[in-house]
């Protein structure tokens, strides 16, 4: 076994999951680990893969490998949060944005994804602080300007969140949630009709990215509201 083909197994894996081939990755991923067992960047790799298949539980093992590895593997400690928090583990989360802030304070990744846990722990007002830092860092930062937009919404701002929404979309015109964030603070202010056209574009992007999750959940808030008003109606 030649454990230099540890590294092209490694970079393959990347290609592959860029192309959207999970499983075929995540193969890559074991064979570069069974050549060269101490490699971290397969096992934070295969953590990510298996994080976009739903396997949180099992990328949380790869991810503390990696760090096991590399103490100082800043993504593996931000995307272990992250994963932490699909798990609903928020306190656990937080810890590890902490480390990846502490270990590279000018990452505007690691304050936003922060910002998340705190939106899930409803401590909205430092989460907006954390995304108002991660927006100095990057005014590009999409993920800021989305939570940051969360954060205003859960506190009946729903001006100040469209405008978030708003810039959230002008960096990425193709995310889903961020449609579907910005429908729900039209709907509150201006009803169905306003907020109509976001709900469909969040459904096509939805569908488009095979996102189930949020197809049932758009469809069963629309359905809900238009029996709402029938029944006012009858």
């Amino acid at each position: 076994l030649n454990p230099d083909l540890a590294d092209a197994y490694n970079n393959r894996g990347k290609i592959k999951f860029i192309l959207g081939e999970y499983e075929a990755a995540i193969n890559d991923y074991d064979q570069a680990l069974s050549l060269k067992p101490d490699f971290a960047s397969p096992y934070h790799n295969r953590g990510f893969t298996r994080s976009q298949l739903g396997q949180y539980e099992l990328s949380l093992s790869d991810y503390d490998m990696a760090i096991h590895l590399n103490p100082y593997h800043v993504q593996a400690y931000l995307n272990r949060g992250e994963a932490k928090i699909q798990l609903g583990k928020y306190d656990e989360a937080m810890i590890d944005f902490n480390k990846a802030i502490r270990l590279k304070p000018s990452f505007p990744g690691a304050y936003s994804s922060r910002a998340k846990a705190k939106v899930c722990m409803e401590q909205y007002e430092t989460s907006i602080i954390d995304c108002n830092t991660a927006i100095q860092l990057d005014p590009n930062c999409f993920d800021a300007y989305n939570i940051r937009g969360i954060a205003k919404l859960r506190q009946d701002q729903f001006e100040p969140a469209i405008a978030d929404f708003n810039e959230a979309i002008q960096l990425n015109p193709h995310n889903a949630e961020v449609y579907y964030n910005r429908g729900n603070a039209k709907f509150v202010l201006w009803g169905i009709s306003a907020a109509n056209s976001d709900y469909q574009r969040a459904l096509e992007l939805a569908r488009s990215n095979g996102n189930e999750r949020l197809i049932t959940e758009i469809n069963q808030f629309i359905q809900s509201i238009y029996a709402h008003v029938t029944n006012e109606d009858n």
